[in-house]
């Protein structure tokens, strides 16, 4: 957790350009006649899932770390994360993160 939260500021970096790519990726190709006929809400899931593995398996090269198969699930939950910025904007996630810091100010407030 300590270093979750000592790497905070990298992880936001993170995700902000893996959105950045995925909106940008989508909007290039979502016209082609390939992805015309799938919705675009899919292909960006799916591009952001595809790169959020990729962006972690260079990682994962580049520190010398040992591959282990929960990176790689973290990294799809990560792709599931960036979709739904991507997909929502930013104003979405802060408004739920919002909630959920109100909630429990709320909460205990009543104690």
């Amino acid at each position: 957790m300590e270093i979750l939260i000592s790497n905070l500021a990298l992880i936001i970096t993170v995700i902000g350009g893996l959105v950045f790519l995925t909106s940008l990726i989508t909007q290039v190709t979502k016209e082609l006649w390939v992805f015309v006929n799938i919705p675009t809400v899919v292909q960006v899931t799916v591009t952001s899932i595809l790169l959020s593995v990729i962006t972690a398996i260079i990682y994962i090269q580049t520190q010398r770390m040992a591959f282990v198969w929960y990176y790689i699930v973290g990294a799809i939950i990560l792709g599931f994360i960036v979709s739904f910025v991507a997909t929502n904007g930013w104003d979405q996630l802060y408004e739920l993160w919002d909630r959920s810091n109100n909630k429990k100010s709320n909460d205990e407030s009543v104690k």
